[in-house]
C-alpha cells in the first residue's frame, strides 16, 4: 500500500471535531463517555488527603530527619474513633460502601427540627469514641445535603459531654438491628442527659451550653459580636447549598481549655475560642465526645478523622 493511502485511511480529525464534548472522540460509531484516568483520581484524592491533614503530621518526617534528638509529637488515631456512640431517633447510621465502613454516615431522612431546643436528642448524634482528657485532638467533620430530598436547615458540629446512663436505661440491642450491629444505641434525653456542649453552627454562631465564651482569635476578616455569655455569632457561615460538602475541622486542647475553628484546610487561619468547664482539673466529669445535629431532612455527616496529639 502506497505512503498516500495510508494517510489517507488515517483518522479524519473533522469528525473529532464533530464529536459531542460528553464523549471521548475515539470513535464515530462506538463512542464512549469520558472517564479520569485513574492517576488523575489518585491525584485529586492526595489533595484531598492534604487538605485534611494536619501540617504538623506532614512534616514530622522532616523533623525527625532534621533533629534526630528532638522532641517529636506523636499522633494516635483511636480505634473506633470515627464510629457513632449514639445518634437521637429522626437519625440513622449508614455504612456506605465498604471502603467506608470506618466512617459511617449519620443521615437525617424523616424529620425537620423547627425548634433549636429540639435538637438535642431528636437530631444528634455522639461520637463513640471520648476525647483524652489533657491533651489535643483534633477532628475532621465531613458534612453533605442531598439536594433533593434537603428541604434547608441548620448544621451542628462540635463537641458535648453527655450523661451516662444507668444500666437499665440502656435501650436492648435487638431494638435495632442496626444500631445493635454498629454498637450504637439510640440517645434518649432521659437515658443520656446533655451535660455540657461547645458547638459551631453553619449559621455563624458559637455557642456552649451555660458555659462563658472567651474569643482569642477571629481568624481572618470575621467581625465576631457576643450576643450572650454563652453565645456569638459573626463566625464564617457554611452549608450554604444543598449540593455543598464541607469538611470543619476543629482542634480541642483539653489542657489550656481552647478549640480551634477551620473550613476544609488546616492551613486556614483558625477562629479560636477558651470556653470556661472545658478543663477537667480533678477528673470527676464526664468526657467530651464528638456531636453533630442535623436539623433538616436529607444532610448527612460522618467523621473522617479523629487523632490525638501527645509529646513524644
Amino acid at each position: 500500500m502506497a505512503s498516500g493511502d495510508t494517510l489517507a485511511l488515517r483518522t479524519n480529525w473533522e469528525i473529532y471535531a464533530d464529536t459531542p464534548q460528553r464523549n471521548d472522540r475515539t470513535s464515530r460509531v462506538r463512542p464512549r463517555s469520558l472517564l479520569k484516568p485513574q492517576i488523575l483520581l489518585d491525584h485529586e484524592r492526595s489533595r484531598a488527603g492534604q487538605a485534611r491533614t494536619h501540617p504538623e503530621e506532614r512534616s514530622k518526617r522532616t523533623w525527625l530527619l532534621s533533629d534526630p534528638s528532638g522532641a517529636v509529637p506523636l499522633l494516635q488515631r483511636p480505634r473506633g474513633g470515627c464510629k457513632w456512640g449514639a445518634c437521637g431517633p429522626a437519625l440513622r447510621v449508614c455504612r456506605g460502601a465498604a471502603s467506608e465502613a470506618a466512617f459511617p454516615y449519620l443521615i437525617n431522612d424523616n424529620w425537620d427540627c423547627l425548634q433549636l431546643s429540639g435538637a438535642y436528642p431528636q437530631c444528634t448524634g455522639i461520637g463513640a469514641r471520648s476525647l483524652p482528657a489533657g491533651l489535643i485532638s483534633r477532628l475532621t467533620y465531613e458534612v453533605k445535603c442531598d439536594g433533593a430530598a434537603s428541604t434547608g436547615g441548620m448544621v451542628q458540629v462540635g463537641i458535648a459531654r453527655v450523661g451516662a446512663p444507668h444500666v437499665e436505661e440502656v435501650p436492648s440491642k435487638e431494638d435495632d438491628d442496626f444500631l445493635a450491629a454498629h454498637n450504637c444505641h439510640r440517645l434518649g434525653e432521659a437515658s443520656y442527659p446533655l451535660l455540657g456542649s461547645v458547638l459551631f453552627t453553619s449559621m455563624g454562631d458559637i455557642m456552649a451550653n451555660g458555659s462563658f465564651i472567651e474569643v482569642l482569635s477571629a481568624g481572618a476578616g470575621h467581625k465576631l459580636q457576643q450576643r450572650d455569655d454563652d453565645w456569638w455569632s459573626g463566625a464564617p457561615t457554611w452549608f450554604a447549598s444543598n449540593t455543598e460538602t464541607v469538611n470543619v475541622l476543629l482542634e480541642v486542647d483539653l489542657a489550656r481549655g481552647c478549640v480551634s475553628f477551620r473550613l476544609n484546610a488546616w492551613s486556614e487561619e483558625p477562629l479560636v475560642i477558651s470556653v470556661d468547664g472545658l478543663v477537667d482539673d480533678d477528673g470527676s466529669q464526664r468526657p467530651w465526645s464528638p456531636m453533630v445535629s442535623l436539623l433538616a431532612v436529607g444532610q448527612e455527616a460522618r467523621i473522617l478523622d479523629l487523632h490525638v496529639v501527645t509529646d513524644g
